[in-house]
C-alpha cells in the first residue's frame, strides 16, 4: 500500500511542478530513507541522471521516461521479465548522471588525483566495485552495479 502511496505522490508532482511530500515535478527524485543529494550516494547519481533526462526531453519526459520508468520499478518490470535497471532509460540515466559528476567531480575535475575518496569514481559506479568513499546512508554501500550501456527495449515502452 505505501508504495502505491509513493506512486501516486509522485506522479501528482511530476504532473503539476508542485512540491508534494518531497518531491519536486520535472526532477523528482526518490529514495530509501536517508537519502540525500550527494554525488558519494551513487543512487543520487543515476537520479540526477534523470533530472539530466528532464532537462533534455522537456514535456515529452513524462510520457516516454518518467511514467514508465516509475511504473518499471512498481510493477511492469515483472511482467516483461527484464530488471527495472535493465530498462534503456535507465541506463541512459546512469550514463548521463555519471558522466555528468565524473566531469564535476572525477577524473575529469581540476585536481584529479586518482584513487582519491576526494573524487567521484565513475568506473566504480558503472561496474558496481567498492569505492573510498562511502554514501551519507551507508546502507548498501557503492557496490551496486549501474551499467550504461543501452541494450534493450521491451513491448511495455511502447504502450506506457
Amino acid at each position: 500500500m505505501a508504495k502505491t502511496l509513493n506512486l501516486i505522490i509522485c506522479l501528482i508532482a511530476l504532473c503539476s511542478s508542485l512540491r508534494v511530500d518531497g518531491h519536486t515535478g520535472h526532477c523528482c527524485s526518490m529514495g530509501p530513507k536517508g537519502y540525500v543529494a550527494d554525488w558519494r550516494d551513487h543512487m543520487f547519481v543515476h537520479e540526477y541522471g534523470h533530472y539530466i533526462q528532464s532537462q533534455y526531453m522537456g514535456i515529452s519526459f513524462l510520457p516516454v521516461v518518467g511514467v514508465p520508468s516509475l511504473l518499471s520499478a512498481w510493477c511492469t518490470s515483472g511482467w516483461s521479465g527484464m530488471k527495472h535497471n535493465e530498462r534503456w532509460f535507465e541506463r541512459w540515466a546512469n550514463k548521463l548522471g555519471g558522466d555528468y559528476f565524473d566531469k564535476k567531480y572525477g577524473s575529469k575535475a581540476p585536481g584529479y588525483k586518482e584513487n582519491n575518496g576526494d573524487y567521484f569514481n565513475k568506473d566504480a559506479f558503472v561496474s558496481g566495485k567498492g569505492t573510498l568513499y562511502k554514501n551519507s546512508r551507508d546502507i548498501y554501500g557503492n557496490n551496486v552495479p549501474r551499467p550504461t550501456s543501452v541494450n534493450k527495449f521491451v513491448f511495455w515502452d511502447i504502450i506506457l
